[in-house]
């Protein structure tokens, strides 16, 4: 109880913070992050839904596909931060 008390806090104080950052950028800023915090409450279950479906038998193997699928997104989103930040000349101060 007290690790999810403490889980939910901290991603209260990060979804503050992130929003209070936003309000100094464009309307448009603040579109992008809402929806990307969706669709991260989105990919979790997509990814448990496909995990126990595709290897349903063996729960050990469904862990592991299921930590494979977050892992590959994991790894998406680092290759589109960096191209993303090579290519946006907001970065650069």
């Amino acid at each position: 109880m007290v690790m999810a008390t403490l889980t939910i806090g901290i991603s209260n104080v990060f979804g503050c913070t992130l929003l209070g950052l936003l309000a100094k950028f464009p309307a448009t800023y603040t579109n992008a992050a809402m929806s990307s915090q969706g669709l991260a409450g989105i990919l979790p279950s997509l990814a448990d839904v496909l995990s126990s479906t595709l290897v349903s038998p063996n729960p050990k193997l469904d862990a592991i596909v299921y930590f494979a699928f977050v892992v590959f997104a994991l790894i998406v989103a680092i290759l589109f931060y960096v191209l993303l930040y090579n290519r946006v000349s907001f970065f650069t101060v």
